[in-house]
């Protein structure tokens, strides 16, 4: 179960992980293909699922956010996000939870779930609220299972979206290679009554 398995591997890696976000590909493309996908934050409610140290959570909370939750099932790094919480506090609440069980008391604006879905091993487990678990085992989920299993969900206006570059870096040779061969990939979808 990812429950059990999540949290050990996540618990014994949390600094690491934590270090490994401020890679410059993380701050000058991943971090920038996000807040691009995102658009305005202002005044709307976000969930953070699997977010780990919190690095996005606050993200979203300085991009104008109202309200941010982060929802992470290793206690690891809660506890990280916690501790930056308050040491700078901005207003970020963080749950230790495992997201295939976490059940928000009320509905949010905008969710997110960075490297949360490649743990589930079918569509079904991508998807389903109440029934999904995730296992840390090996699996491929083509990226037509993706598009269905969001249509299934109610999702629509799928679309795949490419890894983007801060246009500040635009011009530096460095990121020529990674951008052909980007190790990233992004897909945003809406719920109709979300819009």
């Amino acid at each position: 179960m990812m429950a059990h398995m999540g949290s050990q591997v996540y618990d014994a890696i949390a600094d690491s992980y934590r270090e490994s976000k401020w890679l410059l590909f993380r701050h000058f493309i991943e971090r920038y293909t996000l807040a691009a996908l995102l658009g305005d934050l202002h005044g709307r409610t976000v969930l953070d699922m699997a977010c780990g140290e919190g690095v996005y959570a606050r993200q979203f909370r300085r991009a104008g956010a109202a309200g941010v939750t982060g929802v992470d099932i290793s206690p690891a790094m809660v506890e990280l996000a916690e501790s930056q919480e308050r040491e700078d506090p901005i207003g970020c609440r963080y749950v230790c939870a495992d997201a295939a069980a976490f059940r928000p008391a009320a509905p949010f604006d905008v969710v997110t779930a960075i490297y949360l879905l490649n743990y589930a091993s079918t569509a079904e487990q991508a998807t389903s609220h109440d029934e999904r678990t995730f296992e840390f085992d090996n699996y491929y989920l083509q990226p037509a299972t993706y598009e269905t299993a969001m249509r299934d969900a109610g999702f629509e206006d799928f679309r795949w979206v490419d890894a983007m570059l801060d246009p500040a870096e635009q011009d530096d040779p460095f990121w020529a290679d990674f951008m052909a061969q980007a190790p990233l990939t992004a897909f945003c979808a809406t719920r109709p009554e979300s819009r």
